[in-house]
């Protein structure tokens, strides 16, 4: 590796934690454990973490996962997720975790989530800007503006965002969308796109009386400035 990869670990099971970090040690990564959500939010003030873990069922994840990511804009955030957690882990990710390994898991699959956790970290920092006409994002500071208005996103919408925003003009389906959040199997049936879509529309309605963000029927959608002088355009 060209530059040493810095995971933090936030785990309150002391052995797993240190399975864990010997594990991804023994590939080259310098692990830091932690065992509380406090001391998770105290690390990511003091340093820049590439990947945080965090164990779903041993902290008060969705504020720790809030707090990381005010700290630690850039960071990738990998939860642990045990069974029977599906409302718990949609507001991790809500709340601006990047993806989850689903318990039990072998750490070949744990290596395979980090790595690709990376590589989309390497993607975002390749662009520091992305703008389409009057939409402007900011992938340091993680602001958005429409018309000079800033828009106030949540998590997940602004990741919805931008990977629309990396494709402008060019139709992205629900899968597409799907699998850049969360790289999950596709059952073709989930709302969850749509609903963030709508949230987006509305929240560009209200500061600029207009949408951009297009539906095309049966393939998905598209950021489409053709009509951004049409209120309500969907």
């Amino acid at each position: 590796m060209s530059e040493t990869v810095r995971l933090l670990i936030v785990e309150d099971d002391s052995v797993r934690a240190s399975n864990f970090s010997s594990s991804l040690s023994e590939v080259g990564y310098h692990c830091r454990r932690v065992s509380s959500g406090a001391a998770a939010i105290e690390a990511a003030k003091a340093d820049d973490f590439h990947v945080v873990i965090v164990d779903l069922s041993s902290t008060s994840s969705v504020q720790t996962i809030q707090a990381v990511r005010e700290y630690s804009p850039n960071a990738n955030i990998l939860l642990l997720s045990p069974p029977r957690t599906d409302h718990q882990r949609n507001a991790a990710l809500e709340a601006g975790a990047d993806d989850f390994v689903m318990e039990p898991f072998e750490m070949g699959e744990m290596r395979a989530r980090i790595e690709a956790a990376l590589i989309r970290g390497k993607s975002r920092s390749r662009s520091q800007r992305l703008e389409h006409g009057p939409l402007v994002m900011d992938i340091v500071s993680r602001k958005v503006t429409f018309h000079e208005k800033a828009l106030s996103l949540t998590p997940t919408e602004f990741r919805i965002l931008g990977v629309l925003l990396q494709s402008p003009g060019k139709v992205v389906s629900r899968q597409m969308l799907h699998e850049a959040l969360w790289e999950l199997g596709w059952d073709g049936v989930t709302n969850v796109i749509e609903v963030h879509i709508n949230r987006l529309r509305t929240k560009m309605r209200a500061v600029a009386d207009q949408t951009v963000i297009r539906t095309v029927r049966g393939c998905g959608y598209v950021i489409d400035m053709r009509n951004a002088s049409r209120v309500g355009v969907e």
